[in-house]
């Protein structure tokens, strides 16, 4: 007998935890645009917090950019019937079919965080930062401080993708009421450092007299900020970018450097509004289906007040 009650208690001790953990809701999948940098890596951070809190496990898949791989991952979502898929689309155009086959033909509710589609409207809902005007404040910074004149060049970020798109056509509303502004050069980077510092280094090569290189993100700045200092331009070409992620905003702070600004995007609160949307479509309660969160200018006159704790 003590046998068999030292057995039985044992099992007990063993089968306690498995009986008291609490279990998880489902999955909400993440399908990343990518993780190239800290702002996405925070972005993935964010969701599985804030999803996690909701009682969801969250799985994070990284497109690195390629529509190709995103469409693979929104299927394997599918496949494992998500709770719902998060998506932060590489393309406007190349996920319409497979999105909304997950909603129509799976039941699976859809959010768009951050970035969108040209479908956006047959979508559940979508949550993002208003990227356009994020992009006019952001030229609208440069050319105050330019003083309405001068040369410029502009990194927009992956051809085809939402976000890049309304970030630049923001900078073109802004350039509208400027003529003596002039872009001199353009190029096409993939948010990453890597893909920024060689547009730097040919352009102030060519042309030292370039007064501001604008970025659609901070992770492409900081691929062209070494660049300005190594060839000792610091103090006459300017550099802005977006996200105001922690490297950046040192560079802000600091007044020997030449990054004169970022813009503020409040992915977290993005998150939040989106397993808020998801919350009531479980519950059966009315939701918005899209919301839309204010972007904040950040520069040195106003860095430490936006941001006490850094």
């Amino acid at each position: 007998m003590k046998r068999i009650l030292t057995l039985v208690l044992a099992l007990l001790v063993i089968a306690l935890p498995c009986a008291f953990a609490e279990e998880s809701r489902g999955t909400v999948y993440w399908c990343a645009n990518n993780t190239a940098n800290e702002f996405s890596v925070n972005m993935a951070k964010y969701c599985e917090e804030i999803g996690n809190s909701y009682g969801w496990e969250v799985i994070v898949l990284d497109a690195d950019s390629d529509v190709a791989t995103q469409l693979s991952n929104v299927e394997k979502a599918i496949a494992a019937d998500a709770a719902a898929i998060f998506i932060d689309p590489v393309s406007t155009d190349g996920l319409n079919t497979v999105l909304l086959s997950a909603i129509n033909d799976h039941d699976i509710p859809v959010i768009c965080i951050h970035g969108g589609t040209s479908n956006q409207e047959e979508l559940t809902a979508f949550v993002a930062c208003d990227m356009y005007t994020g992009g006019m404040i952001e030229m609208q910074m440069c050319v105050d401080d330019l003083g309405g004149k001068g040369k410029i060049a502009i990194i927009r970020a992956t051809e085809g993708h939402d976000v890049a798109n309304n970030i630049t056509d923001g900078y073109y509303a802004v350039l509208e009421n400027y003529p003596d502004i002039e872009v001199v050069y353009t190029g096409v980077g993939d948010w990453g450092a890597d893909s920024a510092t060689p547009f730097a280094e040919t352009w102030l090569t060519a042309d030292p007299d370039i007064d501001a290189i604008v970025c659609n993100n901070d992770g492409m700045a900081l691929g062209v900020r070494p660049i300005i200092h190594s060839m000792g331009l610091e103090d006459s070409c300017k550099l802005y970018g977006l996200d105001a992620i922690s490297e950046a905003r040192n560079y802000i702070r600091d007044e020997n450097c030449c990054y004169a600004g970022s813009i503020m995007m409040d992915t977290y609160a993005e998150f939040e509004a989106g397993f808020d949307i998801l919350e009531k479509y479980y519950n059966g309660e009315e939701f918005e289906n899209q919301v839309v969160i204010d972007p904040v200018g950040v520069n040195a006159s106003n860095i430490d007040e936006l941001f006490p704790d850094d």
